[in-house]
């Protein structure tokens, strides 16, 4: 029965003239699915998870790698007020406007790096001052360490920075930090380095939450979903929506290798049970 509706529908509707409906309702999927949803916090899901974790969770420790100007950090200050920040940011005129926003708080640590998987020098790449689309990025929203991401995914000129880069496992190491509650991940396409610097902390399980964008940028940098579950191992994975999450389980390349922007979360097995205890809609 089922195959004989399988091949009916093939018959009346997989037809080159009903392509853009199927991609506009396509596109609308995704959404559904907590991808594309690109527009604020509220709609990423990201104030949601805030709210969550507030009633369900102690956040005491909070690393944020792409702070940009600080907004991130800024709102779950709103909901973590005791919490203690360490953000990095690598754009030297970013971080100007980091320390603006943030250096007075006594509860914030800044850090001029960039975060991957080795201590060393590198570049960090932006779009030039006469790139056609520098005036819709005043505080290098985009800026990333991989070249083509400007180049071949932007197709803008760039320019370069040197930025020093440091692992989470080093840092944490130098600052006896031996636990981070919330880690938030956004640095345009490097966000596996980022968790691979991390790899005796998250073997250890001492990264409880991680928060990172999964989108289409991690094609250039050749990234797969599969890739960011083999550098959490024994974390539960979930993809944000406006008002709740879904469970992200038994891989398959159809559900999981998507890119398009979305907002992925980690749990250590003791903050799932932690934030998965209580039913949510």
């Amino acid at each position: 029965m089922k195959a004989s509706l399988i091949t009916l529908y093939q018959r009346l509707f997989c037809r080159p003239a009903l392509a853009p409906l199927f991609t506009r309702l396509h596109h609308l999927s995704l959404r559904g699915l907590g991808v594309l949803n690109a527009e604020g916090s509220l709609a990423t899901g990201e104030r949601w998870l805030m709210r969550h974790v507030q009633k369900h969770f102690q956040v005491r420790v909070v690393c944020d790698v792409g702070a940009n100007e600080g907004g991130y950090t800024r709102e779950l200050m709103t909901f973590f007020p005791k919490a203690h920040y360490h953000c990095f940011e690598p754009n030297p005129e970013t971080f100007k406007l980091l320390q603006h926003h943030l250096k007075s708080i006594s509860t914030i640590a800044l850090y001029q790096q960039a975060v991957s998987d080795h201590v060393s020098r590198t570049f960090l790449y932006d779009f030039a001052d006469q790139a056609p689309l520098k005036p819709t990025q005043p505080t290098a929203t985009l800026a990333s360490i991989h070249r083509q991401i400007i180049t071949d995914f932007y197709h803008q000129p760039v320019k370069r920075y040197p930025v020093s880069t440091v692992t989470l496992d080093s840092w944490a190491k130098s600052q006896t930090v031996k636990a981070i509650d919330w880690l938030k991940i956004d640095t345009e396409g490097n966000e596996l380095p980022v968790l691979t610097g991390a790899a005796h902390l998250l073997r250890r399980q001492a990264i409880a939450l991680v928060q990172l964008e999964f989108n289409d940028l991690h094609a250039y940098t050749r990234t797969f979903f599969k890739d960011i579950l083999a550098a959490l191992p024994g974390y539960h994975f979930f993809r944000l929506l406006p008002h709740g999450w879904l469970a992200l389980t038994d891989y398959r390349p159809l559900t999981h290798e998507i890119f398009g922007f979305q907002n992925v979360v980690a749990l250590s097995p003791k903050a799932f049970q932690s934030l998965t205890a209580v039913t949510t809609k």
